[in-house]
Formats: structure tokens, sequence, C-alpha cells
């Protein structure tokens, strides 16, 4: 082998390292928690900031100490969060970075909404000054003092020159940043602001033109979104409206793409069609069109679209809207149940399923759980109870089943841990109600003490009355 043709193929070696890198960035938190010891703590991240879609990365214990560590690998520069039971804190991570952390303890004089997390701000000890949190902390600082400062001028629309001003000091401050992700971050941030004193035509220009799509910063997106904001409605009420509504309820994603590229401000693809994501999404719920058409042009545009972000985002959506809608098959899942036993969801097709999330921390699941008893006792023999334990451990969940007198199927979520994602599990206590099909027939569904026995009742006769016409 020829000199020249070893440093080629050094090159190429070179070059596939670089490229296998990219996907193998690792990221270390040590922490403190010491209100939460013997704890399960779990760290996520956003996969997009449209669905806002939560994607557990890790999870570990908190030891006796109230120490806890994360040695784990991330996908870049994200904003995440760190939970124990529902309690989290927002934290931005870099590749190759190391973090120490302090989880403050919860004030429980203050409101706390049983099944909803609890946003406390977390404590970074790095005492580095250019470290990415202690800068965004350091910013966010001056810019509320300046909302909070500027309020009536702002809104007024007459803060220009108070704008200029900020925009200047806070130039002059962050000049020597090196960290893409905060100037970014700075920038967005300062064009929110930029709103309330320039033209569509010149933010257009000064922020969107020409510039890169930031999918992973939030400021970024933010703008975004409020730049967009009502654009997809106020285009139904335009003279093209009726056949926009008219493409997209014919679920034709190619022709929802050039109908807005007509507009001279989607010149760039992406851009184009991330405002589409937006904007359908933003009138899912509204009375312009059929909310399976959206589906249908997201489950297009997850499968079709060049642009690997606006798969995920499309595909997150779907999970917010279709896949776990009235009529769906239910995920499928294989857990563990109190006695050792694997319990599969398949296991129970043919019988009706009321399936819940619980935790035997959170005061309302417990509070439930008594009035489901009532309930198992009236309709065990035709509906399947099975309830999901969101413990730190099987054993947690054990412990209390050997305390209370329950005698349906209680499983716990670890070995499968995906299932909170499958389900969409983002607070607690939360059910469903499955048909013999598998297919759901509400999601969610009513709560125990809720309105869930009528619908009980009204599915258990239906199923007598079938049978006795199938004697006859």
């Amino acid at each position: 082998m020829t000199i020249h043709s070893k440093k080629f193929c050094f090159l190429v070696f070179t070059l596939l390292l670089i490229s296998f890198s990219g996907y193998n960035q690792v990221v270390t938190i040590t922490g403190k928690a010491n209100g939460y010891k013997g704890s399960e703590i779990i760290l996520y991240y956003y996969e997009d900031f449209i669905s806002f879609q939560p994607r557990q990365i890790s999870t570990t214990l908190i030891d006796n100490q109230g120490t806890f560590k994360f040695n784990t690998e991330i996908p870049g520069t994200i904003k995440a969060f760190l939970r124990i039971e529902n309690i989290a804190s927002h934290i931005f991570l870099e590749p190759n970075k190391s973090y120490s952390v302090n989880m403050p303890n919860f004030d429980s004089s203050k409101s706390k909404q049983e099944g909803t997390l609890s946003w406390i701000p977390i404590q970074i000890l790095n005492q580095d000054s250019t470290e990415i949190n202690n800068l965004i902390i350091n910013f966010n600082k001056s810019y509320d003092k300046f909302l909070d400062s500027n309020y009536n001028l702002l809104i007024t629309k007459q803060a220009s020159s108070k704008i200029q001003a900020f925009k200047k000091n806070t130039q002059t401050k962050y000049e020597n940043s090196k960290n893409t992700f905060f100037n970014d971050f700075v920038d967005y941030s300062i064009a929110s602001l930029d709103q309330f004193s320039l033209s569509k035509q010149k933010l257009f220009s000064k922020y969107i033109k020409n510039k890169p799509i930031i999918y992973k910063n939030p400021e970024y997106i933010n703008f975004i979104s409020d730049f967009f904001e009502h654009y997809i409605v106020n285009l139904t009420h335009s003279k093209r409206g009726s056949r926009f509504i008219e493409i997209i309820n014919k679920k034709d994603y190619k022709s929802a793409i050039a109908e807005l590229k007509k507009d001279t401000v989607f010149q760039n693809d992406a851009l184009c069609e991330l405002v589409l994501i937006k904007g359908l999404f933003e009138n899912y719920y509204t009375d312009i069109f059929d909310k399976k058409a959206i589906d249908g042009i997201f489950d297009k545009i997850s499968s079709q679209s060049e642009f690997a972000e606006h798969r995920t985002i499309a595909e997150n959506l779907l999970l917010k809207t279709s896949k776990l809608s009235i009529g769906q098959k239910a995920p499928e899942f294989r857990l563990i149940d109190s006695k050792g036993k694997n319990i599969n969801l398949t296991d129970y097709k043919g019988k009706f399923i009321y399936l819940n999330f619980w935790a035997s921390w959170n005061i309302t699941c417990i509070q439930d759980l008594k009035v489901m008893e009532t309930l198992h006792e009236k309709y065990g023999d035709k509906i399947q109870f099975i309830s999901i334990s969101l413990d730190n451990s099987q054993s947690v969940m054990d412990e209390f089943l050997k305390k209370h007198n329950y005698n349906w199927t209680f499983v716990h979520y670890g070995n499968y841990k995906k299932v909170k994602e499958e389900y969409n599990i983002n607070s607690l206590p939360s059910y469903f109600l499955i048909s013999p099909e598998g297919k759901f027939i509400q999601s969610p569904a009513e709560t125990p003490s809720g309105y869930i026995e009528v619908s009980m009742s009204k599915i258990t006769q239906t199923t007598e009355k079938k049978v006795k016409v199938g004697e006859k």
C-alpha cells in the first residue's frame, strides 16, 4: 500500500470515527437530593418544542446519603429535566460536560396539585460563569426584569428605544461568549421583544430569511411559533381558504405544501412544512378541519418527510392525538404482576379492561384505589381491572399491596418503562377503558370517583343482552 493510499484510508477512518462519535456524546450529572433518599430519579429531554413530548434518557436511584449520578449519552445540546415522583427541575445539558447539581426540597407550604408536576429551580453547583445553565439563568434574570419594568410600554408598542438599549447592553455583556446554543437563545429571546417594535417584514428579514432552523433551541421555536401564530387559520379565511380546507380534509399532504409555497415567505421547504405542522396542531381542536384528516397529514409527514426532525414532531403529535384516541388499538405491554407472573394486555382479549396508572406516593391514586375496590366487587367478573404501578421499584408496590386487600391485577412498569411513553403518562392517576377487541372506548377514561360506573354498567348490560340473544 502506498503512502498516499495509507493517508487516504486513515482519513476515511478518522471521518468515520468523527461521524460515529456524534451519536456517542456523554454527559455526567452528579447531584444531591437529600429530601428524596431512596427515590427513583429520571432524566428526560424534550424531543421537540412543538409537541413538548418528553423522552426518557436514563434513570437511577438516590442513595441513602441523598446522592445520585448519571453518566449517559445525549443527542447534542438539549433542554432536559430531572424528575423525582411529581417534582421536576429543568436543566440544559451539553455533550461531554459534567454537572454538579442540588435538587432542593419542595416547599410544602406552597400549593401542590397531586398528579401534576411541580417545578422547582435546580441549583447548579458549577462555579464556572460560562457554564450554559449559569449563562441562561443570569440572562433570564435580566430579561425578566426588563419585561417587568417595561410591560406597559411593550403592550402599547412604545418600547422601541428601551428594547434597543437592552439589546445593546446584552450584546456588550455577552460579546465574548462562544457558546452557540446560548447565543441563539439570547438572539431569539430578543427577537421575541422585537415583535413589539418591528414590522413583520423586518422581523422576517432579520431573524428568519436565509437562517437555519434551530429545532433544539426553545427560544427559536418560541419565536417562530409567535411569528406564524394564526397563519393557518388566517389562510382559511382568505380567498384560497376553501381550497386549502378541502386539500387538508382530503389528507393531501403534498398539495398542502404546494399551497403554502404560493406565499413568498416559504422559499425554505423546511420552514414551510414546519409551519404546516404547527398550524394544523394549533387548530386540531377547532371545527375548521376534520381531526382524522389532520391525523392523516401527520401520519404522512411522519413517514414521508425529507426532514428527520419533522418526522419526529409528527410522530409525537400523533401520539398526542390519534394513537391514544377512541377506536385506536391500545399499546401492548408485558409486565410482571405482584405474584411474579408475566402479564400481557392481550391475555385479556375478549374482556373489557379498566386500566390505570398509579403510584403509592400519590394521594389521589390511593383514594381512587379504595373506590376501585368497590367497582371491582361489582363488575370484576365482566371487566378486567389492571393497575400499573409507577413506584420506584416492584418491592415498594409489593409492600403497599401487603397492607391492603386489593385482589385485582397489579403490575409494575419496571421491566418495560416505555409503557409510560406509549400511554403518554405525564400525570397520575391516569385511566383508560379498553374494549374486548383491545381498542380504546374512553381515552382518557373517567375516574373511579367520576362517572366511570355509568359506562361500566352500560357495557356490562350490553354484554349480557348479547349473550341472551345467542342462547335463543
